[in-house]
């Protein structure tokens, strides 16, 4: 599987393990329909991949920057109660992904994180949302593909001893006086 498929998924999984205020409403990607029935809700994808290249020769291999994206979607009849709202489904979030170990050991490292907030109407209720963003940083090894699979190794050996009396110099004579098949296909 792409580490960045497992790195999502892993993410979701967190975010509906932790007790945030979204409960089960942690959906993968940006095209669940939300409503605002489904308020407080998060949504896990992965706008961006870049890799930079760490390996001068054999395979290829890159130190990739995953942008993970948790967008958090609130509601509240009142903009006081929507700021305090948003920032404490924020800060689950943050603490769900950042503070598990488990988590965080997918990668090298956390290269940046950051949060945009903004708040709307939807008629009488008043709707907020964060967009975090986390670059996750992690080494990428493409090994070469073998198209030919190894189905026999035929071993044969021409030893020193024993050696052919009419040669001048002793040593390997040309007759194999040991060999073996080894059939190895699965």
């Amino acid at each position: 599987m792409l580490a960045r498929t497992e790195i999502r998924a892993s993410a979701v999984a967190r975010l509906k393990a932790a007790a945030t205020a979204a409960e089960q409403r942690v959906f993968a990607g940006r095209s669940t329909p939300l409503t605002l029935k489904r308020f407080p809700a998060l949504l896990v994808h992965t706008p961006s991949e870049n890799g930079a290249s760490i390996a001068e020769s054999g395979a290829p291999k890159f130190r990739n920057t995953l942008r993970l994206t948790v967008e958090a979607f609130v509601t509240a009849p009142a903009d006081d109660v929507l700021a305090d709202a948003l920032d404490a489904l924020c800060e689950q979030v943050e603490t769900a992904l950042l503070g598990n170990a488990i988590w965080v050991s997918q990668f090298e490292q956390v290269g940046a994180f950051s949060t945009e907030t903004d708040i709307g109407s939807d008629g009488e209720r008043r709707i907020a949302a964060a967009k975090m963003n986390f670059d996750l940083v992690y080494a990428v090894v493409y090994a070469p593909v073998i198209d030919d699979d190894l189905g026999r190794v035929a071993i044969r050996v021409d030893t020193i001893d024993p050696a052919d009396p009419n040669r001048i110099r002793p040593g390997p004579d040309g007759r194999i006086e040991a060999g073996i098949d080894i059939d190895v296909s699965t």
